[in-house]
């Protein structure tokens, strides 16, 4: 008897477990306080797609936002009837990173801080900060969850936060270098997603030359924006670092280059040549042989 007992409610089990399995059906995934949305994400052709996505729901009554973590194509998300500004953006990033995210008002995408103010000499006073990875967001305001399964799904773009330009400087005698290093003024050191800002304190973003061609250098900057400090001043700091050991600085005003707009692919050509004065003891010609942090590419250059 207590066998035949034992086996119905097994049975009984099971059923409610297969009951239950059923209700995750988008059609019925909603109990009247949750409801099932599909997100979408849609990526430009001409860019790498990050490897997954994050998506929060910020409800517009300042309560407790909700997070999901999806691949970058997205997916479905259960999502508590309500009215949201819903913020989304890759998530696959080292040197873009998230800080106080809860709030849509004080969420800020940042880099990390490379030097403090101050410790390079005559350089502007401002912290030197590393170049923030790719950032893409897309932010949807006045987005209803409603509890009736009807809510609409969402399509999302997003948008590139981040610009990259490239730097080309010529260098008469590069092969007595050995590496280097350029620094930049007078940007962004972060963005606001929710509000589509950038703060007005000033940063020095800092990158290193890893191209060569003929006797250029080029680099490629990445930068969230120009900043919001007035007046405006960006002071560019090429770091070389000879083959006998020795450090060269070269600074250059390139205010007027970056009054552009960024989307469109900058290319920063420094128009003074650099000479460096041979110090491996010959003439011969070509990179000496302990030269390193170097690639070989092929690139346009100005005549």
């Amino acid at each position: 008897m207590v066998q035949k007992m034992r086996k119905v409610v097994f049975v009984s089990i099971l059923v409610f477990l297969c009951l239950s399995a059923s209700s995750c059906r988008k059609d019925l995934y909603y109990d009247g306080t949750t409801q099932t949305v599909d997100i979408n994400v849609l990526w430009p052709d001409t860019i790498t797609v990050p490897e997954g996505v994050r998506a929060i729901f910020f409800p517009t009554d300042g309560s407790t936002p909700h997070v999901y973590n999806l691949s970058a194509t997205g997916g479905s998300v259960l999502v508590p009837v309500g009215e949201y500004t819903v913020l989304l953006f890759n998530n696959d990033t080292e040197y873009a990173r998230l800080q106080n995210t809860e709030s849509l008002s004080t969420i800020e995408a940042y880099t990390s801080l490379l030097l403090k103010a101050g410790d390079t000499k005559s350089f502007p006073e401002q912290n030197i900060v590393n170049m923030p990875d790719m950032f893409y967001t897309y932010l949807l305001k006045d987005y209803q969850v409603l509890g009736n399964g009807t809510s609409a799904d969402i399509e999302a773009a997003p948008k590139a936060r981040v610009f990259d330009s490239r730097i080309l400087v010529k260098i008469v005698g590069l092969k007595n270098v050995s590496s280097s290093r350029g620094y930049i003024s007078g940007v962004a050191g972060s963005y606001f997603p929710g509000k589509d800002s950038l703060p007005v304190t000033s940063s020095a973003v800092a990158f290193d030359f890893g191209q060569k061609s003929s006797n250029y250098i080029s680099a490629i900057m990445r930068i969230f924006g120009m900043s919001r400090t007035l007046p405006q001043q960006n002071i560019f700091r090429l770091s070389l670092t000879l083959i006998n050991g020795e450090n060269k600085y070269y600074d250059f005003n390139i205010t007027d280059q970056l009054k552009v707009d960024l989307s469109t692919g900058l290319v920063i050509t420094i128009a003074d040549s650099i000479v460096v004065e041979d110090v491996s003891g010959n003439t011969g010609s070509g990179f000496n042989a302990t030269v390193n942090d170097w690639t070989n590419t092929d690139a346009d250059v100005p005549l």
